[in-house]
């Protein structure tokens, strides 16, 4: 029996990963790190501070260390995200749907908590039991720790909950919790094969139905 859906935030709930494009790129660029949006597509979904380090292995920088330009990163992406969250279509809804099944909400973000509150804001931070950190893990996704954590703070087992994740790495850190994990990958990679082992695939939070509910 379902019993609590676990969502992913950026890129899911909030359309921000435009925004860490342009962070990451303006940020990054400072430090000569030539970064591209193509370059940028390996690291989505991870932990800003992995994102940082593999950077800085390939492109050695000084003046800044790792945690001090991680703070530049998430300082500027709260600013973005408190002045525009882009609440993605179908957000809103399918949160409203889960709350009416009187099903229990929990976050699982690589974000940082400062940023996770500042997103969730746009949709009620009460409205969300738990929220859980990849920060506060050895391991950040595609590990799977983020979500078993997220069990264990929900007191679940992995057969009463689904995950909806939109990234890759996200993916499988969802799916090799044991969890049902449903994937709504951006539109250039929807026809990724990563996915192709999702209990539901979407194009948007917009096509979640009561037929899908009852499949679950």
């Amino acid at each position: 029996m379902l019993k609590a859906v676990i969502f992913d935030m950026d890129g899911l709930l909030i359309d921000s990963e435009p925004y860490w494009e342009e962070v990451e790129i303006e940020v990054f660029g400072r430090l000569g790190v030539p970064m591209t949006l193509e370059l940028k597509q390996d690291t989505v979904g991870i932990r800003t501070k992995d994102i940082v380090k593999h950077w800085h292995e390939q492109y050695p920088w000084d003046y800044y260390s790792v945690d001090e330009v991680v703070d530049q990163i998430i300082q500027e992406m709260c600013r973005k995200v408190e002045a525009d969250p882009r609440v993605l279509p179908g957000a809103r809804d399918v949160i409203d749907f889960f709350e009416k099944k009187n099903i229990r909400l929990a976050i699982a973000s690589s974000s940082p908590y400062k940023l996770i509150y500042t997103g969730i804001k746009a949709f009620g931070v009460d409205r969300f039991e738990v929220l859980h950190s990849g920060v506060d893990e050895e391991f950040g996704k595609p590990d799977p720790a983020t979500y078993l954590s997220t069990l264990k703070k929900l007191n679940l087992n992995a057969e009463e909950c689904v995950v909806f994740e939109d990234s890759v790495n996200g993916f499988k850190a969802g799916y090799t919790s044991g969890i049902r994990t449903i994937a709504v990958p951006e539109e250039h990679n929807y026809n990724n094969t990563s996915f192709d082992k999702a209990y539901l695939k979407l194009r948007s939070l917009k096509e979640f139905s009561e037929a899908h509910f009852q499949s679950l």
